[in-house]
């Protein structure tokens, strides 16, 4: 299933996104993907399928709930992303 089509099975609304936000990069769902060279964009794609596959409701679950925090803390912080 793609993701298009689970988005829209599963309802969920899809946000507006800033240009780019350190914070809201982070993914750990590929970091099966570190290090690794592919010869194709198909084989990159299988690879990350097959990795996000084996992952457990908790996996998404947790995620989701921190994409909610982290959504926040770009606009909230002026793009300054850093920590003090």
């Amino acid at each position: 299933m793609t993701i298009p089509i689970l988005v829209t099975k599963l309802k969920w609304e899809v946000w507006s996104h800033p240009l780019y936000c350190p914070d809201l990069a982070s993914n750990p769902g590929f970091k099966h993907l570190s290090g690794t060279r592919f010869s194709s964009n198909n084989d990159v794609k299988t690879a990350a399928e097959n990795g996000l596959n084996g992952k457990g409701r908790d996996f998404y679950q947790a995620g989701l709930n921190k994409l909610v925090l982290r959504s926040d803390k770009c606009p909230n912080r002026f793009g300054d992303y850093v920590e003090k």
